[in-house]
């Protein structure tokens, strides 16, 4: 099925939902946790995962809720992703229990033709985050966004606030939670142009580096 700004047909999330229930996401990976309301409705994940990449001096942190929608139809997968991009030594540096406030706008570009109007085509390197006066300088930038086999949408902002604890930062390696409020629009969830995709998430994570 197409992206949700399309015709995505949920049982009991993202529009309507999932397959199985929402709270049985913090079950799915040991050490994650993903819940997320968006525009209202409880989503539910199949599986859980949360990475880490370095490079140079920025620490990127991905959560990732992933859920197929039906068994039986073709390209109706989705994720729900949250990036954190953090600046290495203030992590290094964080004593453990260090709580980082998000506070800001984020921006994506309005895609081009052919390929880039797709999920897989959003350049993450023309994300723009600008944070407000609350927010820690720790945190480089930091987005939501939506993986589907959908098309276009335009160029979209969305607010974020909210705070990431570090209960352990040994390296790559980062245990703690995310808790979030979004207003605005998260890309390829709807045409992102079909109104706010209002969002609260409440997270946690044990991430460990990407494999390669």
């Amino acid at each position: 099925m197409r992206g949700l700004g399309g015709k995505w047909i949920f049982v009991m999330a993202v529009g309507s939902t999932l397959a199985c229930g929402a709270g049985d996401s913090g079950d799915l990976v040991a050490g994650n946790r993903f819940d997320a309301v968006v525009r209202g409705a409880e989503l539910a994940f199949d599986s859980v995962t949360a990475t880490t990449t370095t490079q140079g001096d920025t620490l990127r942190l991905r959560i990732a809720g992933a859920a197929d929608q039906s068994p039986y139809a073709a390209d109706d997968e989705t994720t729900l992703e949250v990036t954190v991009e953090l600046d290495a030594g203030a992590v290094a540096a964080a004593a453990p229990g260090a709580t980082f406030v998000v506070a800001g706008t984020s921006s994506f570009p309005a895609p081009g033709e052919g390929p880039s109007s797709y999920s897989d085509g959003l350049p993450e390197e023309q994300i723009a985050h600008t944070p407000s006066a609350a927010g820690s300088p720790a945190i480089a930038r930091i987005w939501v966004r939506n993986w589907c086999y959908c098309t276009r949408y335009g160029a979209l902002s969305q607010t974020l606030s909210g705070s990431l604890t570090l209960e352990a930062a040994d390296g790559p390696h980062l245990k703690g939670t995310l808790e979030l409020d979004l207003t605005g629009a998260i890309p390829f969830f709807g045409t992102g142009l079909d109104g706010p995709s209002d969002a609260k998430l409440d997270i946690e994570f044990d991430a460990r580096p990407a494999a390669d």
